[in-house]
């Protein structure tokens, strides 16, 4: 049984015990104080725990040195009350050690769970077609990185500024394109119990030039967005991760590019709906065509199509014989939270390498490197006839049938990143100002900061270790030597804020570094 298949085992076993578990609350957190002592670099929390049905719970601490724009779990020792078998509770102590320079700012969120299942019916039921719509009247200008570069960078930067807003873990992931520098835009919504297994959802934001792009590819990124809000309040076992595809009409080089950024030996990607083209749908005959060999391909497909006169109103979930177990997971929830929805199920062999027009969106770089992935598309260009033109407006856009299409993707998700039933708190901001300077002062230099592709560190005095985490917490880079100098190599990160720990024999030392 492959990961796919456990989670959708437990996406059953979820149909059938969320009635019985639907009335147990959420546990709840207060923080009641939170303090620093700078003597010993210690921080000290405490914090109340309450479960209405007395349930035992898992605790998680997670530390911001930014002010609460993004939070991770503390790379250092922390100890106290924190972890599984929490039971409720007044008083409890956990100690974060050391604070270090980086961390001027503080702030700590608390988050509690017990094993409730929890329904996923609220944040379908949250998926709205005219929030769809404002966000897709935003994105449909013309962005093109020839021809249009401004309005590509608005829309970048927008969905850039909207994922941050919501609390993603969020970051741009550089992608080379000959003498321009592209970026995808990738926001991810760590799990709580396994983080390092991955469920994508993603859309390509660029388009070709002279066209605002409503269909292609506007409205699905619109879509993710949605998605963004409906399920970012959200707490789950597994991370999600949206992500904003740049230059997908180049020759998938965004896409291409992300997967090239994937370490498997550091994530498990457990799948990815790629949203195509999702918002045309019409109940008039002869509106769909289909790739030469379809009816080859797909014998039982074309005569349904046949029969229903090639009326272009139904979704194509496109896999390959690796996504199957996703398309069948993504079929039965749309059977439950979208059942007016029509979808026909087009599973290719191998990579799809023998129709290539199945292939032309950013799902075939995973379906290449072996990952499960599916396009969900209202017929490309097979349907659209605005296709890559200046006709292709917001006022061609079905917007209760992108609803549809986004109830059954947000149900996917979030039955795979497997809900939970959790409440937090998140704590004030505690200035750490005299620590900062206590710690900074002590011959260490660090630059060039911002950079690009390396990184120097000058010292008065042997290093000793060293340790580079990302923003969400992922440890990036470590080591140890007798050096009074280092460099990395930083070409692979990808753009965003690390933090750099070096603990030599003289104290700790911290400093933030950004890569652009």
């Amino acid at each position: 049984m492959n990961s796919l298949q456990s989670v959708f085992l437990v996406t059953i076993l979820t149909f059938l015990f969320v009635p019985l578990l639907a009335q147990n609350q959420a546990p709840e957190v207060q923080i009641q104080s939170v303090t620093l002592d700078e003597s010993t670099t210690t921080l000290t929390l405490d914090y109340d725990l309450q479960d209405q049905e007395g349930d035992v719970c898992t605790v998680r601490v997670l530390f911001s040195g930014d002010q609460g724009r993004s939070f991770q779990e503390f790379p250092f020792s922390v100890n106290g009350e924190t972890g599984s078998g929490i039971s409720p509770g007044n008083d409890k102590i956990v100690t974060l050690y050391p604070i270090l320079a980086a961390d001027s700012l503080i702030r700590i969120k608390v988050i509690a769970f017990d094993e409730a299942i929890p329904s996923i019916t609220p944040f379908v039921d949250q998926v709205d077609a005219s929030s769809i719509r404002s966000f897709l009247e935003l994105i449909a200008v013309e962005r093109n990185h020839l021809f249009a570069p401004a309005g590509l960078d608005l829309i970048r930067d927008s969905i850039e500024r909207y994922f941050l807003s919501t609390g993603l873990e969020t970051s741009r992931e550089s992608v080379p394109f000959g003498s321009y520098i592209g970026a995808n835009i990738s926001g991810q919504l760590s799990g709580l119990v396994a983080d390092t297994a991955v469920l994508i959802l993603g859309a390509h934001f660029d388009a070709v030039t002279g066209t605002p792009g409503a269909n292609d590819n506007g409205v699905a990124t619109a879509a993710v967005m949605e998605a963004v809000k409906v399920l970012s309040n959200g707490y789950f076992r597994r991370s999600v991760r949206f992500v904003a595809f740049d230059l997908e009409e180049y020759g998938l080089v965004g896409s291409i590019r992300h997967v090239q950024q994937i370490d498997p030996t550091a994530e498990t990607m457990l799948g990815m709906i790629n949203l195509e083209m999702i918002g045309n749908f019409t109940e008039d005959p002869n509106t769909q065509m289909v790739p030469a060999g379809f009816d080859l391909l797909f014998p039982a497909v074309y005569a349904a199509l046949q029969a229903d006169n090639f009326r272009g109103n139904f979704l194509a979930n496109v896999g390959n014989t690796t996504s199957i177990p996703l398309q069948n997971t993504f079929d039965s929830l749309a059977n439950v939270y979208a059942p007016q929805l029509i979808t026909y199920d087009l599973a290719l062999p191998g990579n799809g390498t023998i129709a290539p027009d199945f292939r032309r969106s950013d799902h075939a770089p995973f379906w290449d490197a072996g990952y499960q992935a599916l396009m969900l598309t209202a017929g490309a260009d097979f349907r659209d006839t605005a296709y890559h033109s200046a006709f292709d407006s917001l006022s061609r856009i079905d917007f209760p049938k992108v609803e549809e299409v986004l109830r059954a993707t947000v149900a996917t998700i979030a039955h795979l990143a497997g809900p939970l039933n959790a409440g937090e708190d998140v704590s004030g901001v505690l200035n750490n100002t005299s620590l900062d300077e206590k710690l900074t002062n002590d011959g260490i230099q660090l630059f060039p900061n911002p950079g690009t592709n390396q990184l120097h560190l000058q010292s008065d005095r042997p290093i000793g270790q060293w340790q580079v985490y990302s923003a969400n917490g992922s440890l990036i880079s470590t080591g140890e030597t007798t050096s009074s100098q280092l460099d990395l190599k930083t070409q692979s990160w990808p753009s965003g804020t690390y933090f750099l720990y070096v603990a030599s024999p003289d104290g700790v030392w911290a400093s933030s570094w950004r890569r652009e």
